[in-house]
């Protein structure tokens, strides 16, 4: 379960967290009856819900002691192969029951809320060891919820494509039984062809049974009083053409009565021969003539040997062409899905694939195959899916959650591919191919990025508050304190000078204090729509008369003819006089900050270049993430806030190097009228 690992390295899951929970197990077992009780009260309170539990109330009660197991299990906090081979088990269940998704995802936020008031009534009092354990329990909870999904699309993929894969033999095998393309009218055609020349018959048709209706599949002259389409209902003709037999009167083209009645003028016959194979009536063969060449008796038996052989032909045709509309049905499920579904052979070549991805179509990745796209894998990412099809072919085994970033040929941001391989067999047992079943999921694990985000954020503003009440103020006083002790000592004494220092430091931690609170804060800005020159021109000189840009050039440049752009003034200046510090402490306080604005596809981007040493490859990947910072007495807050106050805005905000030297911040907002 390689996929596992990543997971757990990907939300920070370590077995301190284990060691967390274990502790927290004694407080929150008794709490397992009552979340036990709540879960199921609302899954029999819920219609849709509790139709998936059919047992009764043994059912019932099994599941509750599962769950207890379940619970207790999480509070062991012993993460290892077993547990999370046992948490896919469950996930297979879920699947053999065909459980909705949302079902899943709705438990366990269930769960997750109800033990997350728990953990907070246990730590109440306590921040630090609160935001510790929160942090613990939301970390495992979400692998738990990774395990399932995935196990559950897994298996879905999985399924599919093996049913696919049968319907394709099953197609490829019935249409060498018929010899290849050859339709089920052509057959008909051909057979009842050689039926009339045989009998001397002037007209003719065959009507196939589908859908418990008889339909006229081919037609040599028949009467228009024989319809296209016959139901029971219509009893006479129906019991006619179900039995071989002659009828008089039964062909008349015009005038008199129709076949449907049993009667009309004796002067042409009509022969029924019922085809049948195995017990099963097919459809039958209607043979029309004129009175003077009635069937004879004799020509029955002829008559029957060669429906009879033409009956094995046209149930083989009639199964091909339901196989053909199915394979069509499933080619099209799998050309639209939104999964990307491949064959390769052992030297990399793709036999088959849906659709083309990262910026390749089909055919050229038909073409190129592995050897080809080496150069697009990133992140390391090439190494670990080569040796995962080294081990389907050699093993024969699947390999569940495989993860590749590839970058576009033109260099566009990596995607992210999460998927599974599976091997596909010869005739002779060994592994011919390998499916791969992948997906795109760069904008889930944006999505999980922002949910670890805000729940870190949460804990920040928590211990905001727990350090504003409970540090500020003694701190200030301190402060205070020094500040008159400092005054006793000579200007110029050793005494005096580390009193100075120590004060300083305090400065520093009022600083973070403050940085904390307004990054806690809620952010709702109040809008309104400006002129982008305009706004940039109001950003220039405001930054040049700020004291601590005095030694440095403002140079301000804006692209004509953009729309209009919303902007809240005092958030958007809190953000770019923020950038504008950055940039002149990275020239130390000398040289040119640039100040532009543009257009940036569907967004006006205002960015912010400076001609300092660059962005430190160390920090390029965190740079907006709290607590990161390269100053030494920086609160590491700043360009988080930044980004806070673009995302207010509907916007974002990145980081690049600037060519020639340099770094450029951009801050991307929608325009005005989105």
């Amino acid at each position: 379960m390689s996929w596992v690992s990543e997971l757990t390295r990907y939300v920070e899951l370590k077995p301190r967290d284990g060691e967390i929970l274990r502790a927290l197990r004694p407080g929150v077992e008794p709490a397992f009856d009552g979340i036990v009780e709540d879960f199921y009260g609302r899954i029999l309170s819920h219609e849709g819900a509790r139709r998936f539990l059919d047992g009764g109330k043994p059912q019932v009660e099994r599941l509750k002691g599962s769950l207890r197991a379940w619970l207790a299990e999480v509070f062991e906090g012993r993460f290892d192969r077993a547990y999370w081979q046992r948490r896919s088990r469950i996930a297979d269940t879920h699947v053999r029951i065909a459980l909705p998704i949302p079902y899943v995802v709705g438990a366990m936020n269930r769960i997750r809320l109800r033990l997350t008031e728990v953990v907070r009534s246990l730590t109440r009092g306590e921040p630090s060891r609160q935001s510790e354990a929160l942090n613990a329990l939301h970390r495992v909870l979400d692998v738990e919820l990774g395990v399932m999904l995935e196990a559950y699309e897994s298996l879905r993929l999985a399924a599919a494509a093996a049913r696919h894969r049968a319907d394709v033999v099953a197609i490829d095998e019935a249409a060498r039984r018929v010899s290849g393309e050859r339709r089920l009218a052509e057959v008909l055609d051909e057979a009842l062809a050689e039926l009339r020349d045989r009998t001397g018959a002037d007209s003719g048709g065959v009507y196939i049974l589908a859908e418990d209706e008889l339909r006229l599949e081919v037609s040599h002259g028949l009467p228009a009083t024989f319809p296209p389409r016959i139901g029971p209902s219509e009893t006479a003709i129906w019991e006619f053409l179900s039995r071989e037999g002659m009828r008089l009167g039964a062909a008349r083209a015009e005038g008199g009565e129709s076949p449907r009645s049993g009667k009309g003028e004796e002067g042409t016959a009509a022969l029924s021969l019922p085809i049948h194979r195995d017990g099963r009536w097919l459809g039958t063969v209607l043979l029309a003539s004129p009175a003077e060449e009635r069937f004879r008796e004799e020509s029955l038996p002829f008559l029957r040997a060669m429906v009879s052989q033409v009956a094995m032909g046209i149930e083989y045709l009639l199964l091909y062409d339901r196989l053909r509309a199915s394979e069509a049905h499933f080619r099209a499920i799998v050309e639209t899905a939104p999964e990307y579904i491949w064959t390769m052979r052992p030297d990399g070549r793709a036999t088959y694939l849906n659709r083309g991805f990262v910026g390749l179509s089909r055919e050229d990745l038909l073409e190129k195959g592995l050897p080809g796209t080496r150069a697009l894998f990133v992140d390391g990412t090439l190494e670990g899916f080569e040796e995962a099809l080294r081990g389907v072919f050699s093993r024969g085994e699947a390999i569940l959650g495989i993860r590749i970033r590839l970058r576009p040929p033109d260099g566009g941001e990596p995607r992210s591919y999460l998927g599974n391989l599976a091997p596909l067999r010869g005739a002779d047992g060994e592994v011919a191919e390998v499916l791969g079943v992948f997906r795109d999921v760069t904008e889930e694990e944006r999505l999980r990025d922002d949910l670890v985000r805000s729940e870190r954020l949460a804990a920040v503003g928590e211990m905001a508050a727990t350090i504003a009440h409970e540090v500020r103020n003694p701190l200030a006083g301190a402060k205070g304190v020094l500040e008159i002790l400092a005054e006793r000592f000579p200007p110029e004494s050793e005494e005096r000078s580390v009193i100075a220092q120590t004060v300083e430091r305090f400065e520093t931690l009022s600083r973070l204090i403050a940085d904390l609170l307004l990054f806690a804060r809620p952010i709702e800005p109040q809008l309104r729509s400006v002129e982008p020159a305009v706004l940039l021109r109001d950003l220039a000189e405001a930054l040049r008369r700020e004291e601590g840009l005095r030694g440095l050039e403002i140079r301000e440049t804006a692209a004509k003819g953009l729309p209009r752009v919303a902007v809240d003034d005092v958030l958007l200046w809190m953000a770019i006089l923020n950038l504008a510090n950055n940039a002149g402490q990275a020239m130390e306080g000398t040289g040119e900050i640039g100040l532009r604005i543009e257009r940036a596809g569907d967004r006006i981007a205002i960015r912010v270049e400076d001609r300092g040493p660059g962005i430190p490859p160390p920090i390029r990947g965190r740079l907006f993430t709290p607590f990161t910072s390269t100053k030494r007495r920086g609160t590491g807050l700043g360009l988080a806030m930044v980004k806070r106050i673009a995302e207010a805005h509907g916007g974002s905000a990145t980081a690049e190097d600037r060519r020639g030297g340099g770094a450029v911040f951009s801050i991307l907002l929608p325009f005005a009228d989105r």
